[in-house]
């Protein structure tokens, strides 16, 4: 059961892999007509902004499962390399309550203006 899921999950972030980079090509498609359109013939789409805006965000979701399973996530480990042991443990238990708090707090403001 446990290796169907994660079969189901592999191919699923595949999935989500596939539209982000077709949402990538749309993007680069989109400028292009809107950099003829502008120069060329001196009209606009007037979507540009709004539609790349949207497929970023989507891209960016999107891609978040095949990378997180294909272990290329990027984390900054300048502060961690340069120390270790206890203390290390200690800086990322902070690091972890920080944004753990950042999260409840913007939860909590979304759930205000609701």
């Amino acid at each position: 059961m446990l290796r169907a899921l994660e079969g189901f999950s592999h191919r699923l972030s595949t999935l989500g892999a596939w539209i982000a980079a077709a949402l990538l090509v749309y993007m680069v498609v989109h400028i292009l007509v809107e950099i003829v359109a502008r120069t060329g013939f001196d009209s606009s789409t007037y979507s540009l902004d709004e539609f790349v805006g949207y497929a970023i965000a989507s891209m960016t979701f999107l891609s978040l499962g095949h990378t997180f399973s294909s272990g290329k996530l990027i984390r900054v480990n300048i502060l961690t390399n340069a120390i270790s042991g206890l203390f290390s443990l200690v800086v990322e238990l902070i690091c972890i309550a920080f944004t753990f708090s950042v999260i409840l707090l913007s939860i909590h403001l979304l759930y205000e203006t609701l």
